[in-house]
């Protein structure tokens, strides 16, 4: 069952799509109908929406491919249009579609998945934060990659991938030198590698409900106040926001236009000079 949550949906044999959709299943039961195929979930999660023009960090996409499983091929852009907000995709099939299957290879980011039952439970909305921290972690790799997607330096994410991976008593040790990984990034921002590594390890611990904010500082190794200082500096982020808001993907955002001037397409035409801005407020 973890080969099949850790396999990629499109990778799984015949024989592997029963573990695959027993290892995504979450409980307890949820409603049968989304109408229309794509909408979205908005902190706190309590309903599901219509997708708005500009999603606010920390939306979820919620994705239903019962009706159709080409519906996956037509959200593909508006998907694209706001990265930081991961893909939960619902079905009621026991086994996995095939069909969905093959379509989500064209669906950018690591969709979580939702095997629901027909009768009635919690609603979506409220259950699409745990999934989404069901997926598999994000590594060093992963993030780097978004980070080049982002800021639309593709040669980026081999340093950044580096940065991110250093040894945790620092860079001292990269085969690569310090000097060098310094050089690649200097161009991004204001951020050094080492706080680049510090942004992977955060971000692999956003949206994390099972943990109170004093344990998720705790497992980073700092205390209550050094984290929350480090969200701030590094994302202008809260720590109830931190623990709150789904997937990883909204705090690296946060960080991209903070400290790399990166803001949403559709304000772009209208974004004030790179630097420190961006900074999530409560509420956004």
């Amino acid at each position: 069952m973890n080969a099949a949550r850790n396999q990629k949906p499109s990778q799984l044999t015949d024989s592997g799509r029963a573990g695959y959709a027993a290892a995504t299943m979450i409980s307890p039961p949820l409603p049968a109908e989304i109408d229309p195929p794509l909408r979205v979930a908005l902190p706190p999660y309590a309903a599901l929406e219509p997708v708005p023009p500009v999603l606010p960090l920390g939306s979820i996409f919620i994705l239903d491919v019962d009706k159709d499983a080409s519906a996956i091929r037509g959200v593909s852009s508006t998907l694209r249009r706001a990265p930081w907000a991961p893909l939960l995709v619902v079905t009621r099939a026991p086994t996995g579609n095939p069909d969905v299957l093959q379509e989500l290879d064209g669906v950018p980011g690591s969709p979580a998945f939702l095997v629901r039952r027909p009768d009635e439970g919690l609603p979506l909305a409220s259950q699409a934060q745990h999934a989404v921290l069901s997926r598999r972690p994000a590594d060093p790799e992963q993030v780097a990659t978004y980070v080049a997607s982002r800021l639309r330096r593709p040669s980026i994410a081999m340093p950044m991938t580096i940065a991110m991976s250093a040894p945790p008593r620092g860079l001292a040790r990269v085969a690569f030198g310090v000097r060098w990984l310094a050089g690649r990034l200097s161009s991004l921002g204001d951020l050094e590698a080492s706080e680049w590594r510090e942004v992977f390890h955060l971000a692999t611990g956003a949206g994390n409900l099972r943990l109170t904010s004093a344990q998720a500082a705790e497992r980073m190794g700092l205390d209550l106040w050094t984290l929350r200082r480090r969200l701030q500096h590094l994302g202008g982020v809260t720590s109830d926001q931190y623990r709150e808001y789904a997937g990883w993907e909204w705090f690296v955002e946060s960080v991209l236009r903070t400290h790399c001037g990166v803001l949403q397409r559709e304000v772009e035409s209208q974004a004030p000079p790179p630097g420190r801005q961006g900074h999530l407020k409560r509420g956004d």
